[in-house]
C-alpha cells in the first residue's frame, strides 16, 4: 500500500494541476477504500494545497458516527 500511495503522490504532484484532477480522484478513491483516517486527512490537505479554490473530497466524513452525520 505504501508503494501505491508513493506512486500516486509523486505522479499527482508532477503533473500540472489543470491536468491532474483525474489522478487525484483515483488517489482519493484508493485512500477511501484502503487508507486510514490519517492518510485520508493528509490527502485532503495536499488536495487543498493544489486546488485551493476547488472542492475537497470530504472522504474523512466516513469516520464520523451516524449520530454526527445526522447533524451535518
Amino acid at each position: 500500500m505504501i508503494d501505491a500511495r508513493a506512486l500516486f503522490e509523486k505522479s499527482a504532484l508532477s503533473i500540472p494541476s489543470e491536468k491532474s484532477r483525474p489522478l487525484w480522484d483515483a488517489w482519493a478513491r484508493y485512500e477511501y477504500m484502503y487508507g486510514d483516517l490519517a492518510a485520508v486527512n493528509k490527502l485532503e490537505a495536499r488536495f487543498k494545497e493544489v486546488f485551493p479554490n476547488g472542492m475537497s473530497f470530504h472522504f474523512s466524513l466516513r469516520y464520523i458516527s451516524n449520530e454526527d452525520k445526522a447533524n451535518h
